[in-house]
């Protein structure tokens, strides 16, 4: 089966924020074992392998152990992709998260998308969730750290009242930077959880964006 690749443009916004974040540039190219022009159409594809290193690499060339979180919070989904702008554009939240479903791997191809619906709405113990199903997701946790952000601050930047989103839960155990959690997302997380999960308000459910034509 191919392997897993990742959109050069979400690269390169990824490489950008790291060097931002104090990275050399050219040392990061030089870890992550990319050609200087690798990262110039955005349209080109990387394998999730290498996109693997240069979230790693950038966040030990820049000292933010928390660039991932950053990665979520800091840059809309919009700005990255098409794909943001065609769930911007959606009617409800309820169309755009189909959306993102639909067309999420142009962005990046993961375990769990190529083979069906990686987020899933679910109700669980009298609550709403949003479950990313992905297989193995422990192998990348920075994946799971940059979908919280991204799903959660842009939300409850646009719907603050009430804010959308309300807690988060994740497999992995709480890593050093762990603090940074709730500070960057501004809701409580539950580590060493069953499942990588988000709690919505109800009205996500009926939430419309824009207006209807």
């Amino acid at each position: 089966m191919p392997k897993p690749t990742v959109s050069a443009g979400y690269a390169k916004a990824l490489f950008d924020l790291a060097v931002a974040h104090g990275a050399d540039a050219g040392a990061l190219m030089r870890r992550v074992g990319l050609p200087d022009d690798a990262l110039a159409d955005p349209d080109a594809r990387l394998s999730v392998d290498r996109f693997k290193r240069l979230m790693r690499e950038g966040k030990a060339l820049s000292g933010e152990p928390a660039l991932a979180l950053h990665f979520g919070t800091a840059i809309s989904f919009e700005e990255l992709t098409i794909v943001g702008l065609i769930c911007h554009a959606a009617e409800t939240m309820v169309e755009a998260f189909e959306q993102m479903n639909r067309y999420g791997r142009l962005v990046i191809e993961v375990d769990g998308v190529s083979d069906g619906e990686r987020f899933k709405i679910v109700r669980r113990d009298g609550a709403i969730w949003i479950e990313d199903t992905r297989s193995n997701p422990d192998e990348f946790p920075e994946l799971t750290e940059s979908t919280l952000g991204r799903f959660i601050v842009t939300t409850n930047r646009i719907f603050s009242d009430p804010p959308m989103y309300e807690a988060a839960e994740v497999t992995y155990p709480a890593p050093a930077h762990a603090d940074a959690y709730e500070e960057l997302l501004g809701v409580p997380v539950t580590f060493g959880a069953g499942r990588n999960a988000m709690r919505v308000h109800e009205i996500l459910l009926t939430q419309r964006i824009a207006p209807r034509r």
